[in-house]
């Protein structure tokens, strides 16, 4: 559920839009003055923190020079002895030094003259590495195992699909995902009974529950359809046993794979989503993710306490114990003739509504329930393209 915390709008202060909101970000100036760096400044970068590990603290950064860094950007100015850290911030009004210039410092770019070796960034720091137990660093630059980035996936909130084929595109071209609410997303909201807390000028804190639907929020990043089966030929029933963070990083990998040209993807024929031989005992999958399964807990748990409370009965009996209450209440035990004959045509619709959609099933505790917490997404997407783990 999409949540945001708000304040009160002062006197005089404009109203909230997209169009003011991007008009104050200048998203579009700010992407097109972007400046394309050389990826060899990664292993820079990446090098100088490998020293940085081994020297331990009292540590002060050297990468980048903060003549390259944005006005107001806060960066890390030193570790004490303590791993205390303290940070300072570029002057808003300070001039950046010109584009091109390396962002790294004298004494790294003189650091890194020292390596006579060059080989990518795993290597490298496994040369850096061997260098302190003296051995062979041309030996140990061969037997470097590289990694190598060749295809990407992105999954974006605000389309009709979750991937789509210019994901990354539009996180280039810097396009917003954020979409209106539904009516009915509104009203769930409202009965979730949220309360926002207002921080005041003054330093008081306000407690105001959202009553209205002009409090709620109107506009989230919210998330398409995806099916495994229909775009990618899973099974249906171990589409089921995941949950929904589940499903979109398993989604994730396939179309990594596709992107990377190791599976062709044309289809949702399962063979096209499969590893060729000579790559099953080469690629892993390796998994990274906050508050997974916790869509399934939820919906779990509102299913029972559902059965418990208004699935426990059907709507005659609901309505006949409400009838009951209401005479216990009266002073004379005894309802008037407009109130009887209004449960007696509540009773007679309620009767019609049951003979035709019948009782709510009764709660039975759903087995893939375990599957889909359990966070199997490495696991089912290295099934599904026939990876095989070796443990050494």
């Amino acid at each position: 559920m999409p949540c945001s915390v708000n304040r009160r709008r002062t006197p005089g202060q404009s109203k909230f839009t997209v169009e003011s909101m991007a008009q104050t970000m200048k998203l579009t100036e700010r992407l097109n003055a972007r400046e394309e760096v050389h990826p060899g400044e990664l292993d820079l970068a990446l090098e100088t923190r490998a020293r940085m590990h081994r020297a331990g603290a009292p540590y002060s950064p050297v990468y980048p020079t903060t003549g390259r860094l944005f006005p107001g950007t806060y960066y890390l100015n030193s570790i004490d002895k303590r791993f205390r850290r303290t940070y300072s911030r570029i002057p808003l009004d300070s001039t950046m030094d010109k584009p091109g210039s390396s962002l790294a410092p004298p004494i790294v770019l003189r650091l890194a003259k020292l390596d006579t070796v060059s080989e990518p960034v795993t290597g490298k720091l496994a040369v850096m590495n061997a260098v302190e137990t003296g051995a062979d660093r041309v030996t140990e630059a061969r037997r470097r195992i590289a990694c190598v980035i060749t295809g990407t996936s992105a999954g974006l909130p605000g389309g009709d699909e979750v991937f789509q084929d210019d994901n990354l595109d539009r996180l280039v071209q810097g396009n917003q995902c954020i979409k209106p609410v539904s009516q009915k997303m509104r009203k769930e909201m409202l009965d979730k009974n949220v309360v926002q807390l207002i921080k005041h000028p003054n330093n008081t804190i306000e407690r105001r529950p959202v009553n209205s639907d002009k409090e709620v929020v109107k506009l989230a990043a919210q998330l398409g359809s995806l099916s495994l089966s229909k775009s990618y030929g899973v099974a249906k029933g171990l589409a089921d046993t995941m949950d929904v963070a589940a499903q979109v990083a398993v989604a994730a990998g396939l179309e990594a794979l596709k992107s990377a040209g190791l599976v062709s993807g044309k289809s949702n024929d399962p063979q096209e989503w499969m590893l060729p031989e000579q790559y099953r005992d080469t690629t892993g999958v390796v998994y990274a993710s906050s508050f997974p399964a916790m869509d399934a807990a939820v919906g779990e748990v509102m299913r029972f306490l559902q059965s418990q409370t208004i699935g426990a009965a059907d709507t005659m009996r609901l309505i006949s114990s409400l009838r009951d209450r209401l005479v216990k209440a009266s002073p004379d035990s005894k309802l008037s003739d407009e109130d009887e004959k209004a449960f007696a045509g509540l009773l007679t619709r309620a009767g019609a509504m049951d003979d035709a959609h019948g009782r709510a099933p009764e709660y039975e505790f759903d087995r893939k329930f375990l599957f889909r917490c359990l966070v199997l997404g490495n696991a089912q997407l290295a099934q599904l393209v026939r990876l095989r783990f070796i443990v050494e």
